[in-house]
């Protein structure tokens, strides 16, 4: 499905997150997920703020920190929004976006 929309992804995964603020991120993401595993979604996005809903400060790429590098700080998002990041931290943004797709089977 090259070019899917990324909406209702980014949507059923921010309201089970906000209907369960306890629950564990990558399990929000697995079953947002469910129906969009092996698929293509751009995740560009028209937003003040961003530009991507996998980059910060997206509330998407919160959850995305949550669920597989919950030891990048908030400072370190908040410089990746501000392209002011490290290499390191940006590699290690990259990788997170990596295990996102891996695990979804995504842009295969």
């Amino acid at each position: 499905m090259p070019g899917s929309s990324p909406l209702p992804i980014v949507t059923e995964a921010l309201r089970l997150r906000k209907a369960d603020r306890r629950r564990p991120a990558l399990d929000v993401l697995d079953e947002a997920m469910r129906e969009h595993r092996g698929t293509h979604p751009d995740f560009e996005c028209i937003h003040p703020e961003f530009s991507h809903w996998t980059e910060p400060p997206s509330p998407f790429a919160e959850l995305l920190r949550q669920a597989f590098a919950e030891d990048i700080e908030q400072s370190a998002m908040v410089a990746i929004s501000e392209s002011k990041a490290s290499d390191e931290i940006e590699r290690r943004w990259e990788g997170v976006i990596d295990l996102f797709a891996q695990r979804y089977d995504l842009w295969t």
